[in-house]
């Protein structure tokens, strides 16, 4: 199953669940990252943007998902 999160309600009634999915997202990113499979930008305000790599867009394109959204 997939679970949605309000992450600022979440954040307000439930600080520690919020703070292990945080976490959690840094690690999984930084994982990415370290193998080339997505790229991260900043702008002007540091605020960080993910997309896939070139090396990441083909390994999609390998295990067959569809184009994601832009």
């Amino acid at each position: 199953p997939v679970y949605r999160f309000d992450l600022e309600i979440l954040k307000e009634v439930f600080p520690p669940m919020y703070e292990e999915i945080m976490r959690d997202i840094d690690e999984d990113l930084m994982a990415l990252y370290k193998e080339g499979l997505i790229d991260i930008e900043y702008d002007e305000n540091l605020n960080a943007s993910f997309k896939l790599s070139e090396k990441g867009e083909a390994m999609k394109d390998e295990l067959g998902f569809p184009p994601f959204p832009n």
